[in-house]
């Protein structure tokens, strides 16, 4: 079992720019990770959660869903560090 976790990572490792251990000191990281700390501030206290989407029209409260400070984070972890140019060649 640890064998085969120990190839899964090396296989990912191996599909992510080589600097990727410095994640952390890029801002748009940063900035992602602030994001994520606030809607979960706003999940977790649930009377500021509701303040603020009061505050906004019916429509765009509508189209908020409560996950998409998380969400937005991994996506853009991914996005930057993915090593895109191996993949330059497909589709």
């Amino acid at each position: 079992m640890i064998q085969t976790i120990r190839k899964a990572l090396a296989r990912i490792e191996a599909r992510l720019v080589p600097e990727w251990r410095s994640w952390w000191r890029a801002w748009s990281m940063r900035l992602a990770a602030l994001a994520a700390l606030i809607v979960t501030y706003l999940a977790a206290a649930p009377d500021a959660l509701s303040a603020a989407l009061n505050a906004l029209p019916a429509d765009v409260r509508a189209t908020l869903p409560a996950w998409i400070g998380p969400a937005l984070f991994v996506v853009l972890f991914f996005a930057r560090y993915w090593n895109q140019q191996k993949d330059a060649g497909r589709g």
